[in-house]
């Protein structure tokens, strides 16, 4: 479906999620920074944000 079709999802497929989000992070933060309202000093942006993301780990399951 196109973005631009009434009734489109606002949202990214959740296959696209992290990538998506990374994204409009790396922005936000350009932005900020432009405007003098960053708070951290940013050099790389995409990287700073890709460190800053959480990352799931899990536990191996182990059966009983």
């Amino acid at each position: 479906m196109d973005v631009h079709t009434p009734g489109a999802s606002l949202l990214p497929q959740v296959d696209n999620l992290r990538e998506v989000s990374a994204t409009v992070a790396t922005d936000v933060a350009d932005r900020a920074a432009k405007e003098g309202l960053a708070r951290a000093e940013l050099h790389n942006t995409v990287q700073q944000v890709h460190d800053a993301m959480w990352q799931p780990v899990y536990r191996p399951v182990k059966g009983g």
